[in-house]
């Protein structure tokens, strides 16, 4: 509980130093943070199986490296990458638990949604269009599978991670809208704050 405590407080540290331009703790807060969550995980025993609980943490990590490359403006393709094999790696962990569910049609709403998105961001992606729509596809694949993760088990640790993918879905949105359309007010807070409760519950999950 006292580390959670601790995740916690140097989350709402890393969007505060931002909010106040302190680029210096900024920066070392920020990676800190998912530090502190990839820990957490860490000495979390395993609900399911060993490999689960690896692939979660090895996808935490790729964060870890998304969250250094996307500090710089310079990085993001790179950052995006990272950020893909996160989701990569959590697809193949909640695959991995989940014997198939009758629940195709939960793709349908998913991929429409996705679509709708990636018309609205299409004309400001500039040469991103289609490392985007790669990254989308994958985020929309991401949530159909957890939602046959949790179908299947429907335990407390399936339902954090479900809870833990959408937010890191609105995560990624905003962070696209705010870097790519607009501007959005108070970006870091719903962008970092949705991003670090995602991690936390994808890593309860285990």
């Amino acid at each position: 509980m006292m580390f959670n405590l601790f995740i916690l407080i140097c989350g709402l540290s890393t969007i505060f130093s931002d909010k106040l331009s302190n680029r210096k703790f900024f920066y070392i807060l920020k990676p800190l943070t998912t530090i502190l969550i990839i820990v957490f995980a860490y000495s979390l025993e395993p609900t399911y199986s060993l490999l689960y609980k690896n692939l979660l943490i090895i996808g935490l990590i790729f964060s870890l490296f998304g969250d250094i490359f996307l500090m710089s403006e310079r990085f993001f393709l790179p950052g995006l990458i990272s950020f893909l094999c996160t989701h990569l790696l959590y697809i193949g962990a909640f695959g991995l638990e989940t014997v198939t569910v009758s629940l195709e049609w939960i793709g349908i709403p998913l991929i429409i949604l996705g679509g709708i998105f990636y018309k609205y961001l299409f004309s400001d992606l500039g040469v991103l269009k289609i490392p985007v729509f790669i990254y989308l596809s994958v985020i929309v694949l991401m949530g159909w599978q957890v939602i046959q993760l949790n179908a299947f088990w429907g335990t407390t640790s399936t339902l954090f991670a479900m809870v833990g993918s959408i937010l890191f879905m609105v995560s990624d949105a905003s962070l696209a809208v705010n870097r790519f359309v607009k501007p959005l007010p108070q970006a870091q807070l719903i962008v970092l704050g949705t991003y670090y409760l995602a991690q936390w519950c994808i890593a309860s999950s285990i």
